[in-house]
């Protein structure tokens, strides 16, 4: 099981970058912005951001542009558990108002974590909090399918 780069993003990223490959290369000599947002467009549909998860607790992530990518692996030992927590940007980790209300502009913001033995942790992903049980639900069937323990901070 894991979660990996959404492929409406990919088709939609194409997608662009083929309208503004055309548009470019109509009525006249084409324009290096046209040129260069098309190129970008391109590199985003082919970039890969993927996190593997085995039923023996071994985690992969991948992530790059297809051929260049690159894999890192942490195997079940190296691997402490999920972690849900809820936070603000900006705001000083851990005060009152980074988990209470919405403030300045601010929205609260749901985020899933894999944390290490080593200390060290990775966002697996983040969402704003009205989409807080579905990132649940992922992490139960991300725990439930690699045998990974899941923690929820007490601003869960």
């Amino acid at each position: 099981m894991g979660l990996k780069f959404p492929l409406g993003a990919r088709i939609t990223s194409l997608v662009i970058a083929l309208v503004l490959g055309l548009a470019s290369f109509t009525g006249g000599p084409p324009s290096l912005l046209g040129l260069g947002l098309t190129l970008l467009f391109v590199l985003g549909a082919v970039y890969e951001e993927r996190w593997t998860f085995a039923r023996s607790g071994e985690v992969a992530f991948r992530w790059g542009l297809w051929g260049l990518a690159r894999t890192t692996r942490w195997d079940a030992s190296q691997v402490e558990g999920l972690w849900l927590s809820a936070f603000r940007r900006g705001l000083v980790p851990g005060a009152q108002e980074e988990t209470t209300g919405y403030r300045r502009g601010r929205p609260l913001n749901a985020v899933l974590t894999i944390h290490f033995t080593n200390g060290s942790s990775r966002v697996l992903e983040r969402r704003p909090a009205r989409h807080r049980t579905d990132l649940d639900e992922t992490a139960q069937r991300l725990a439930e399918a690699s045998g990974l323990s899941l923690a929820r901070d007490s601003s869960w």
